[in-house]
């Protein structure tokens, strides 16, 4: 326990400073592309109060090539101090706008200076089965990103943010990683959020998804059905068709076909072994060459199968661009079962 300046605001959630919430996972994630899907950076940042952690991570793919960038350290005490080594993540305006930096550093031949500004209001989604909030939001980047001595200028790029926290779970007996989608695509005048889709047969429904219009309503959506196509052999989307049934009883008819490989997020981030503790400081990083979809599901890519592509979206015909995220459930004996 320790008292920082958080501290001194209105803030308190539990009799116990600010350090030592009930939370035990504290997140923040953003991503950004470019419109050709050549380009896809993904930046995220946790700590973990009781263990006394904080790590970080930076993905980069540009073309067919991987960078990606793991830290860790030492947290114990005040949580505004978001730097982990080379990388910075910061709240520049809360709600609008965030800042993500990594110097330039040994493990990886990438730096980046961006800047994020929101559309709109974040989307609020709450989990109905276990103790996980987030909340989503589209919007532009700027700055600029060098990747093996290639300076690109992200000015304009699409980007999306998630911010999430969470009780830790647990491991059920007999669990495996099974599918989801996250899906943020923005279009001319409104943007869709989708996120914990179910995939494979047998899971509950827990999924929060709505069409949220500029300087305009919030229209929630109460059904999904899916038909996804897979590349043969693999995990790999090939296309995704959705017919979403909003709160006012409307059908909306979404069709996305990623437009790039994928970026492989969840082993290049290495989502397992985040919250452990490294030492006071960690640092390590490596490059993959991306050869071809069926890597999806064998190593290093099927560690934790969570990918993300840079995706053209329509809706109801009007053209789009945004991320879709997945993750797959490494039994390939196991079906999908489309609900449409």
């Amino acid at each position: 326990m320790a008292i920082t300046k958080w501290d001194e605001y209105l803030i308190h959630q539990t009799y116990d400073t600010i350090d030592n919430g009930e939370v035990d996972v504290d997140r923040l994630y953003l991503t950004c592309h470019d419109a050709d899907g050549d380009l896809h950076l993904a930046v995220g940042m946790g700590v973990y109060p009781k263990a006394g952690v904080m790590d970080g991570f930076a993905c980069v793919r540009h073309g067919n090539t991987q960078h990606n960038l793991r830290l860790s350290r030492h947290a114990r005490g005040d949580r505004s101090d978001t730097r982990i080594g080379p990388l910075v993540v910061e709240v520049i305006e809360p709600l609008k706008r965030w800042g993500a930096y990594l110097d330039g550093n040994e493990h990886v031949d990438v730096r980046f200076e961006m800047e994020f500004v929101g559309r709109g209001e974040p989307f609020l989604s709450r989990s109905s089965l276990i103790p996980f909030v987030h909340y989503n939001q589209p919007g532009r980047c700027s700055g600029s990103i060098t990747v093996a001595g290639r300076r690109i200028d992200l000015h304009g790029f699409p980007g999306a943010r998630d911010r999430s926290w969470r009780m830790q779970l647990a491991p059920q007996p007999g669990s495996t990683w099974l599918g989801h989608f996250w899906i943020m695509a923005q279009f001319p005048g409104c943007w869709l959020s989708l996120h914990g889709l179910p995939l494979w047969d047998g899971l509950p429904p827990d999924f929060h998804s709505a069409l949220v219009y500029d300087g305009g309503p919030v229209v929630p959506v109460n059904e999904v059905r899916h038909r996804i196509g897979f590349v043969p052999g693999a995990r790999a989307l090939a296309g995704v068709e959705l017919l979403l049934i909003d709160s006012e009883g409307k059908e909306r008819h979404v069709v996305a076909k990623p437009k790039s490989p994928a970026l492989y997020i969840g082993s290049g981030a290495a989502y397992e072994s985040q919250g452990q503790d490294r030492g006071p400081s960690h640092i390590e990083g490596e490059r993959w060459q991306l050869s071809r979809p069926a890597d999806v599901g064998s190593r290093p890519f099927g560690l934790i199968g969570m990918s993300e592509y840079v995706a053209d979206f329509q809706l109801d015909g009007t053209q789009g661009v945004g991320v879709l995220e997945t993750s797959y459930c490494p039994d390939m004996n196991r079906e999908y079962m489309p609900t449409w």
